[in-house]
C-alpha cells in the first residue's frame, strides 16, 4: 500500500508565508519534534550537517511522515547526491555555490527527468510514497540555488534566464566573505 503524500510545488508557492526548518546535527528526535510544529518545509543539510546520507535519508523519511515539504541541502553540484536525495524522496533541493547560468542548468538538469533535465530513474524510496512519481516528479520538484559569492551576484541576471529555477537561496555568511567582510563581523551586526 502506497502512503499518499500531498508534496506540490504549486501548492506549497502559493503560500503567502514559508516557515522552513533547518536540521544540522544527527537527532532523529529533534526531526521529530519539527515535523510535528508548524513548518512549512525542512531542509537536512548535507552540506554542513553533521551526519551522513544515510542519517540524511532517515530524517527526511521522519519529515515526510509527517506531511512536512522535505527539502535537501547537497554539498555540491554533483548529479549523483542530488539524484540520490531525490530518489530517497527529497521535494525540494538547494544546491550551494551556484555562479553563473552554467552551474545553474547544471544543477536543473540535476534535478528533472528527461526532456525538462538529465535525471536518472531510480526513486527508491520517492516512489514508495507517492503514486505515478515519474509522471509527476517534474512538476513537483522544487529547484533552488544558492546566491553566496560575488560572481554569483555579478552574473545573477544571466542565471536568472533559466525558466526552470524556482527560488533563491541567499547565504549571507560566504557572500560577506567573498566581499571581504568577516563572518564574525557579520554575526556582531545582527
Amino acid at each position: 500500500m502506497k502512503i499518499k503524500r500531498n508534496f506540490s510545488k504549486k501548492q506549497f508557492l502559493k503560500n503567502n508565508k514559508l516557515v522552513n526548518g533547518w536540521i544540522h546535527i544527527d537527532s532523529i528526535s529533534s526531526a521529530k519534534i519539527m515535523a510535528a510544529n508548524s513548518f512549512n518545509s525542512i531542509c537536512i543539510d548535507l552540506q554542513h550537517g553533521m551526519f551522513d546520507f544515510e542519517k540524511c535519508r532517515d530524517l527526511m523519511q521522519v519529515i515526510a511522515n509527517n506531511n512536512v515539504f522535505p527539502i535537501v541541502r547537497v554539498a555540491n553540484n554533483d548529479i549523483g547526491i542530488i539524484n540520490k536525495a531525490l530518489d530517497a524522496g527529497a521535494y525540494g533541493i538547494i544546491c550551494p555555490l551556484i555562479n553563473d547560468r552554467e552551474d545553474c542548468k547544471k544543477f536543473i538538469d540535476s534535478c528533472y527527468y528527461p526532456p525538462k533535465g538529465k535525471r536518472s530513474f531510480g526513486p527508491t524510496l520517492a516512489s514508495i510514497d507517492a503514486d505515478n512519481y515519474f509522471r509527476q516528479a517534474n512538476t513537483r520538484i522544487l529547484s533552488i540555488i544558492m546566491i553566496e559569492t560575488k560572481e554569483s551576484v555579478i552574473n545573477l541576471e544571466d542565471i536568472l534566464k533559466n525558466k526552470e529555477l524556482d527560488m533563491l537561496y541567499i547565504g549571507p555568511y560566504d557572500l560577506s566573505i567573498s566581499y571581504g567582510v568577516s563572518p564574525e563581523k557579520v554575526f556582531k551586526n545582527k
